[in-house]
C-alpha cells in the first residue's frame, strides 16, 4: 500500500514510437504517454562503466519507482525523472492487485535508448 505522503516525487513516462523517416529509414521518437505521476523514488545502485571503447566513464544509476497502478505501461517505455531518462527494466504489479506498480529503471546504460 502506498500512502499519499510516500509519493513525494513527480515522474513522467514516454513511449518509443518507430516510424519511417523521409528517406525511408526507421525514425525513433519518444512521445509523451503519462505526465506528472506522483511517485516514491528509491535509489538502488550506482556505478560507473566504460563509456566507449576509446575510454571514458559513464555513471549508471538504478532506481525503484513506486506509483499507484496505471494501466498500459510497458517495458519499452522510459521514465523521465530529475532531468534524466531511465530505461524501464521491469514493471511489477505488486501482488497482482492493480493497486501499486513497482518499476525498476536504469539510466546511463548507453544502449542508444536515452
Amino acid at each position: 500500500m502506498l500512502r499519499a505522503g510516500d509519493l513525494r516525487e513527480v515522474i513522467s513516462f514516454e513511449d518509443l514510437v518507430v516510424t519511417k523517416g523521409a528517406s525511408g529509414g526507421a525514425l525513433k521518437l519518444w512521445v509523451p504517454f503519462l505526465a506528472d505521476v506522483p511517485a516514491q523514488v528509491i535509489h538502488q545502485t550506482g556505478s560507473e562503466k566504460e563509456a566507449t571503447s576509446k575510454g571514458g566513464r559513464a555513471a549508471v544509476s538504478t532506481k525503484l519507482f513506486r506509483i499507484r497502478y496505471e494501466p498500459g505501461l510497458q517495458p519499452r517505455m522510459r521514465i523521465l525523472y530529475d532531468g534524466k531518462a531511465y530505461d524501464i527494466d521491469d514493471i511489477n504489479n505488486v501482488r497482482e492487485r492493480d493497486v501499486v506498480l513497482a518499476i525498476t529503471a536504469t539510466t546511463g546504460r548507453g544502449d542508444g535508448q536515452n
